[in-house]
């Protein structure tokens, strides 16, 4: 078995014995040091405690009585011996290739990571949102992740029914890069019918991870702690489809615990499935319609506008509209039927003689008035 060092050894039972975010154990390997903790917890009854930890003891037993069990039938080497069986590896959170986005987390920064397959380090975008969806949901995840993985961003999701599965297969569709968080180990990943995109992900140089080891199965507070991951390592989190109670809300709220960005994807005002991303709008995050959207959430100063400008035409200006103001105002002021005079064109357009004279002159250059001794008339036919 490929040697493994004392320190990374620790942070992998470390795994096999905390849920994540536990902060009895995190302040365990803080005031005792990471190998002095595990022989702490290893130890036959709990052993002295330094200051402040000692302030604490009455707690930190407690802790102790919890995590005695598992470290009294833990098999880390067992575990190791799984990832690497599946051609896997575990890096701790001391490895140069941990991802450094999910330090933001700080003290709740995952232990290490069980990982199957290649870890890319470009741009990334956590896709998130309802497991039951609608057409609608499926096509939006699908479309907008498949055009981001076609502009090189990696994407992020939970491998989960909905719209985290939509995100991958939209990926994998371009042939882009993807990772599954998995809230259970990665040597069974959840869910069972999405065993062949799991796979697809691994061949397309993807990755499947999990900060619980290989055996662990997917508990319904291990989806929790996934999620911060999820909303910690992408460069901004996008929902699309989540009711007002979906567990993607979760997400979309610690990413912007974390300032990043968050952006929603708007469904029908009267949907059900879509009145999560209303209030995640309501209360500050952007709205989404495609990919150039996120981009431009992620990196505004260096993303190129698309469209146009609040209260500007979405259409470009065609026919008299894309005349000048003075020549548009003459068209105006021009009777639909009948001749009119100089005089009683300028007064009507509210301009002067001159300027009507030369707004008149382009109108007639391209096309739409005609002029004859009695005055100037819309030409038949022309339109605005």
């Amino acid at each position: 078995m490929p040697s493994i060092s004392e320190r990374d050894l620790a942070w992998a039972w470390w795994t096999c014995i905390q849920e994540p975010e536990d902060a009895h154990a995190h302040a365990l390997r803080l005031h005792l040091g990471l190998i002095e903790s595990v022989e702490w917890v290893r130890a036959d009854s709990p052993g002295p405690l330094p200051p402040p930890l000692s302030q604490h003891r009455k707690t930190l037993e407690d802790a102790w009585k919890r995590f005695k069990p598992r470290a009294l039938r833990n098999n880390v080497n067992q575990e190791l011996a799984a990832i690497r069986a599946l051609g896997g590896r575990f890096i701790s959170q001391e490895d140069p290739s941990f991802p450094k986005e999910l330090n933001i987390l700080q003290e709740s920064t995952p232990l290490g990571l069980w990982v199957r397959g290649t870890l890319p380090h470009t741009r990334s975008v956590t896709i998130v949102g309802a497991r039951a969806t609608t057409n609608l949901g499926i096509r939006n995840a699908f479309d907008i992740a498949s055009d981001l993985a076609d502009r090189g961003d990696t994407i992020l999701s939970g491998g989960a029914f909905g719209i985290d599965i939509a995100a991958h297969r939209g990926t994998l569709a371009v042939n882009g890069q993807t990772i599954a968080i998995l809230a259970g180990g990665v040597a069974n990943p959840y869910p069972v019918s999405h065993t062949r995109d799991f796979e697809t992900i691994l061949e397309s140089s993807g990755a499947i991870v999990s900060e619980v080891p290989p055996s662990f199965r997917p508990a319904k507070w291990r989806f929790l702690g996934r999620n911060r991951m999820l909303a910690a390592w992408g460069d901004a989190t996008v929902v699309i489809e989540a009711s007002s109670r979906s567990g993607a809300l979760a997400t979309a709220r610690r990413a912007m615990t974390l300032g990043k960005p968050v952006g929603a994807v708007p469904g029908p005002i009267t949907s059900q499935s879509s009145m999560g991303c209303h209030e995640l709008i309501r209360n500050g995050a952007t709205l989404i319609r495609n990919a150039s959207d996120i981009h431009e959430m992620i990196d505004p100063l260096h993303t190129q506008l698309q469209g146009t400008l609040f209260g500007e035409p979405v259409c470009p200006d065609q026919g008299v509209n894309a005349l000048s103001p003075h020549a548009r105002r003459a068209w105006e002021a021009l009777p639909i039927r009948t001749l009119s005079t100089l005089s009683n064109l300028a007064a009507n357009a509210g301009m002067s003689e001159q300027e009507t004279l030369r707004a008149l002159a382009e109108l007639e250059l391209e096309g739409y008035v005609r002029s004859n001794s009695r005055g100037w008339a819309r030409k038949d036919g022309a339109r605005c």
